[in-house]
Parts: structure tokens; C-alpha cells; sequence
């Protein structure tokens, strides 16, 4: 029973006063109280005997004068016109902190603010509000308006899924601000890639390979919980901890705290990891380097975000002619800069030489047709996805040159190649004789005909073998069958003339 309901769940209103409503034979009756309290008791002046009440029953509201103890629990509606038991609960603490399960699994308790906490701390303080277990999934902070005589939703949390428990799954990182909010660390894949563009994302990430090393690499990212910490380590410096994580191939990641020089190490999974949390621990995550492809002139990670050769975010690496990137080192943000404006960069894929960018109107997005980008159709993503970002583009880089050069020592790592001065007039790591420049591949390949006329000679030789082979095997048989007739006949006339001696002796 509701005091009141105008909050788009119901259209109907019910105002009932402090007063008597029911009462029966056996002296008891259903009152009303000035605190919005539904009482069942015995009838009285104080109404001593209290059979039942609505303040210590599982409802969906919380009202001002209902006191917040421990493991008091709000009961969402089956949904906005069924008040049956829905399938969110709210368990609310004397702090105001709380859980939200879905059924039986925590569905979120990571929230955004500490304003509705603070407002649940001090809700008996204003009469005119009211908390609701929404059918949604959200908690809501609800105020009466004197003016329009109606109750209007001040705030409602979880604000964004990312704050959802286990959102993106283990490895998977959450940005609200992406249309696609979740995307896997370097280094790893989808568990499930043909549901990771629909928005289904709790399968999570996992390792391109299963490879432990001392040459590991480590990408920084906000963990939302801590629960999977397993072991603390009192070390001298951040990279102390890194490199105690170095030592055993079950850490996943570490966590290094500037205050007690803790070093915590994650034996398990990490998971509820956000990009550009402002206030949450940051965890940096073990990663193969031989999982991550890099070239020797490869600009350096910018927070979780590779940035793949020719792409640049500084003079001295990437290719000059791509330097339209900047990485900000305090938000681990990469940046687009175009003539119409800096843009967020929210994914970039090397294997489709594509990226993303944020944009509040792309009718107004300029860029300089100069330069080595130009921009594709806009990218289709699933409904269900974030609708907090206005607009995402997508822009394609057309595959470089040999990359540039002063001397033959910059061309280190470039596979056959060597520092010579190119068709435009700069010194370029241009490949050696039979090889040819393969820009989408970012390496020297062997020319195809060159291969051709290889195999061509290296057939030939076999050919030729094979016939000298078969030549010499015939010119034996025949030397042994010569030989053989020889015999036979040397044996005939031997045998025809001992046969005349025979025959002359006894005609004698």
C-alpha cells in the first residue's frame, strides 16, 4: 500500500489521514500513522499490540520516518503498474551504503556519487522524499513538489552499466563513455567476439597466449573491487611491485600503494576494470610482451590504449606525417587533433587501420585531406549499447612509406632494408634487392617474381638430376648387358672348339 503514487508507475492517487479505517469484532483495526506507517494491531489509544507494519516489511519505498537499520532490504515491483515481488533487491545499511541484488546475484555496488548515500544518511530530515527500489534495477531518490502537487525522480543509480558487477567480464575494460563500453586489454581477445559487438559482454577476455616471462609488460586501469587481492608484499617503490610480480607466473597483476608501500598481488582474474576512474584502485596487469605487436619506432602505450606504427604521438616516434595524436599521461587519454578540433580516440584497430573518435556533430568534423586519414561510414552498433556519447566516427589511415631515416643504424629492426634517399627527396629505410615495401604489413617482402624464378631454378636443378640420374642408371644396364653377351659368347666358341678337338681325336 502506497501513501501516495504519481511516479509514472500509476496514475491513480491515494491519500489516506491518520485516522481509523477498519475494525473488527475482535477489537483490532488498519491505521494509518502521520509517519506513513500501515499498522495492524490490536485496537487502542497507543495501539500497544502491533500484529503488523509496513515500516518492517520488504517494500519498494523508504519513507522519511522509517528507521535504516541493518540488513534492511527494498523489494522492487514486478514492474510499473504489478507491485508483485520483482526480481531487484536493495540490502541498505545504517551508513547508507548498500547492495543491489538481481535474484540472488549482486547486481551492482559500485555507485557514482556519495550524494544518494548522503541523502539515504539523512532522509528523515526532509518529509517531502522518498527512496524506491525501482523495477529497473536503479535505486531512486524521489521529492514531492508543492507547486505541481507531483513527485519528480531527483537522481537514480546504477547511472551507467559500467558500475553493473562484472560488466565487461574478466579483462574486460569499462568506458560509459563509449557507444561500445566495453573492449579488451592489450594483449588479449573476446571469450566470445560474435556477441561483443551486440553488447553482450559477460564472457570477458582472455590471453592471446598463456607465455610467462621476466620481460612482461604492465597496463595501468582502475579496478572498482578489490576482492581478488590475495597477498601483501611491503616493498620499496612501484616498480619493486611490479617486478614482485615478475617472480611467479600466477600473478595476474599488481597494486602499489604510495602511503604504506603495500604491494598487493592478484593471484586470480581481475575484473570490474574501468578505464578513466577517477578514485578507484589502480591495478597495473600483466601482459606478454610477445602478445603485443610492436615496431622499433612505435609510439610508447598511452594507458591501455597500443598505439600501432605509423600512428604518432610525438617527434620521436610513429611516422611524422601521422603525428595527429596526443596522449595525456595524467588521464591516460588519447586524443585526435583535427582543423575542427580535438577529438577523444575511444578504440583504435590495427588490423583494419581504423579508429574511433567521439564527436558531439560530425556534419561539423573537418579534416586536413593532406594528411594520411580520411573518414569511412559511420559505425553501426547495437541499440542496446551506451547512449550517453552523442556521436562516434569512424576514420581509416592509408598504409605508410618506408619509414624515415638518418643513417642505416635508424633502419635497425626493419628487415632488409637500409638507409637510402627515396623518390620524395628524404632518406627512407628502402629495401634491399628482390624485396619490395609492403606498407600494410609494415615489413620488406620478397618480390613475388624473384620467388617465382626460385623455384623455377630450384625445379630445374631437380629435373636435371633426375635425368642425369636416370642416364647413368641406363648406361649401366647396358655396359652390364654387353659384358654378359660377351661371356656368353666367349663361353660358345670356347665350347664349339673343344667340341672339334673331341671330334679330331677320334677321326684320328
Amino acid at each position: 500500500m502506497r501513501t501516495s503514487t504519481n511516479s509514472g508507475r500509476s496514475s491513480a492517487n491515494c491519500m489516506l489521514s491518520s485516522i481509523l479505517i477498519f475494525l473488527c469484532p475482535c477489537n483490532r483495526s488498519v491505521t494509518l500513522t502521520n509517519s506513513g506507517n500501515l499498522v495492524y494491531g490490536d485496537y487502542g489509544v497507543l495501539l500497544k499490540n502491533i500484529l503488523w507494519d509496513s515500516f518492517n516489511t520488504s517494500t519498494d519505498t523508504l519513507l522519511p520516518a522509517r528507521v535504516v537499520h541493518e540488513n534492511m532490504v527494498l523489494t522492487s515491483w514486478r514492474g510499473s503498474d504489478d507491485p508483485a515481488i520483482g526480481g531487484f533487491r536493495l540490502y541498505l545499511g545504517p551508513d547508507g551504503s548498500g547492495t543491489i541484488y538481481n535474484d540472488y546475484n549482486i547486481y551492482c555496488n559500485h555507485f557514482s556519487s556519495d550524494e544518494m548515500d548522503n541523502k539515504l544518511r539523512n532522509h528523515s530530515r526532509d518529509f517531502r522524499a522518498r527512496f524506491v527500489m525501482g523495477f529497473s534495477g536503479k535505486r531512486e531518490y524521489w521529492r514531492w513538489g508543492v507547486q505541481g502537487m507531483n513527485w519528480s525522480l531527483i537522481m537514480a543509480e546504477p547511472g551507467n552499466k559500467c558500475a553493473l558487477n562484472n560488466y565487461c567480464g574478466n579483462y574486460g575494460v569499462c568506458n560509459p563513455n563509449n557507444k561500445l563500453e566495453c573492449k579488451c586489454l592489450p594483449g588479449f581477445k573476446p571469450n566470445a567476439p560474435e556477441k561483443w559487438h551486440s553488447g553482450d559482454f559477460p564472457n570477458g577476455c582472455d590471453r592471446n597466449s598463456t607465455l610467462c616471462g621476466e620481460n612482461d609488460v604492465f597496463f595501468p586501469v582502475n579496478m572498482l573491487s578489490g576482492d581478488n587481492t590475495l597477498k601483501t608484499v611491503s616493498v620499496v617503490d612501484e616498480s619493486a611491485c611490479k617486478k614482485e610480480c615478475l617472480k611467479s607466473c600466477d600473478c595476474k597483476a599488481c597494486s602499489y600503494d604510495n602511503d604504506t608501500n603495500d604491494c598487493y598481488i592478484l593471484t586470480q582474474d581481475p575484473f570490474d576494470l574501468r578505464e578513466y576512474a577517477d578514485g578507484y584502485l589502480t591495478v597495473f596487469v600483466r601482459v606478454a610482451i610477445s602478445d603485443i605487436e610492436l615496431t622499433v619506432q612505435s609510439c610508447e602505450p598511452c594507458g591501455i590504449n597500443m598505439i600501432p606504427y605509423p600512428l604518432s604521438t610525438g617527434p620521436s616516434c610513429g611516422d611524422p606525417n601521422y603525428f595527429s595524436f596526443n596522449c595525456n599521461t595524467t588521464s591516460r587519454q588519447v586524443s585526435f587533433m583535427a582543423p575542427s578540433g580535438t577529438y577523444r580516440v575511444s578504440s583504435i584497430d590495427p588490423d583494419t587501420r581504423t579508429f574511433l573518435i567521439q564527436v558531439n556533430d560530425k556534419g561539423n568534423l573537418r579534416l586536413n585531406y593532406s594528411l594520411p586519414f580520411d573518414l569511412t561510414s559511420p559505425r553501426n552498433f547495437s541499440s542496446e549499447l551506451s547512449s550517453e556519447v552523442t556521436d562516434e566516427v569512424e576514420i581509416a589511415w592509408e598504409p605508410p612509406l618506408e619509414t624515415i631515416c638518418n643513417s642505416s643504424a635508424n633502419c635497425y629492426g626493419w628487415s632488409h632494408s637500409t638507409c637510402k634517399s627515396a623518390r620524395d627527396g628524404k632518406r627512407r629505410c628502402l629495401c634491399t634487392c628482390s624485396y619490395r615495401w609492403d606498407g600494410a604489413m609494415l615489413k620488406c617482402r620478397k618480390e613475388k617474381w624473384m620467388t617465382l624464378l626460385l623455384i623455377i631454378g630450384i625445379t630445374s636443378v631437380i629435373i636435371l638430376c633426375a635425368i642425369s640420374s636416370i642416364y647413368k642408371w641406363r648406361r649401366n644396364i647396358t655396359k652390364r648387358q654387353v659384358a654378359i653377351s660377351s661371356l656368353s659368347i666367349e663361353s660358345s666358341i670356347t665350347e664349339i672348339e673343344e667340341t672339334e678337338v673331341e671330334d679330331s681325336k677320334h677321326i684320328g
